[in-house]
């Protein structure tokens, strides 16, 4: 089974490469985030890991990418233990290979669900934690139609989705 590489849609590989070594969530880059130095694309201005605002811009960034036909699926996110304490859920509806709507809350119409905790989530895109690692530990759970979802897998690994992530990092506030 190779649900595993299934978290990174389009969640979970997010920045995993990128942030690496670009030190998002590090001391100093909240003390230049805090500071409004941040150098990002996005007006200047930094976006909460995983909000709205996060989530439009992640789908206006995927617009330019390929046409992909069968690259299809609805994907319900389901972060749990929240920095309010709470969970933090969403969908992305994927079509064609580019995400045509994100959206905070649930959908019923999802072809499978993805669940971690946002502290792991955290980690995952800071590659402090493997995805196959918290898959295997159970820190992540796959339901649904993990077939569908993962004619989604060879998205992430493609030229545009890892500048599209790396411009995406850069305009991140992970805190």
């Amino acid at each position: 089974m190779r649900a595993p590489e299934l978290i990174g849609v389009p969640v979970y590989r997010l920045c995993a490469d990128h942030c690496r070594g670009a030190g998002v969530g590090s001391r100093s880059h909240r003390r230049k985030s805090q500071q409004g130095q941040r150098n990002t694309t996005n007006g200047g201005s930094t976006m909460k890991y995983a909000s709205q605002e996060w989530l439009t811009r992640q789908t206006a960034l995927q617009q330019s990418f390929e046409v992909r036909p069968g690259a299809t699926a609805r994907v319900q996110y389901r972060l749990t233990n929240a920095p309010d304490g709470g969970e933090i859920r969403y969908y992305a509806d994927v079509r064609d290979g580019r995400v045509v709507q994100q959206q905070l809350g649930d959908d019923p119409a999802a072809d499978g669900t993805m669940t971690a905790s946002f502290s792991d989530s955290i980690a995952i895109l800071r590659a402090e934690l493997a995805p196959t690692t918290a898959f295997m530990e159970g820190r992540i759970k796959l339901s649904g139609n993990v077939a569908k979802l993962g004619k989604l897998m060879p998205l992430t690994q493609t030229a545009e989705y890892k500048k599209h992530l790396a411009q995406l990092c850069e305009e991140t506030d992970f805190s």
